[in-house]
């Protein structure tokens, strides 16, 4: 799947792109970098640490956005 295809999956899924939001699975904050297909941490107000693996879930549509 190309970025352009999740994009648009992402966003039929309700996940929002670039801005803060919270993961019904997970406690804290979420913010998806489609450009380097990965989900960032912000919780504590600063987008820099990289969780491995939620970018996946998102988009399998196993974890969902609260």
């Amino acid at each position: 799947m190309n970025k352009a295809q999740e994009l648009k999956k992402l966003e039929s899924l309700g996940i929002p792109i670039g801005v803060p939001f919270e993961i019904q699975e997970l406690t804290g904050w979420y913010k998806v970098d489609i450009d380097n297909r990965q989900v960032l941490e912000t919780t504590h107000g600063r987008a820099t640490v990289p969780v491995p693996g939620i970018y996946q879930h998102l988009l399998d549509g196993t974890w969902h956005k609260r």
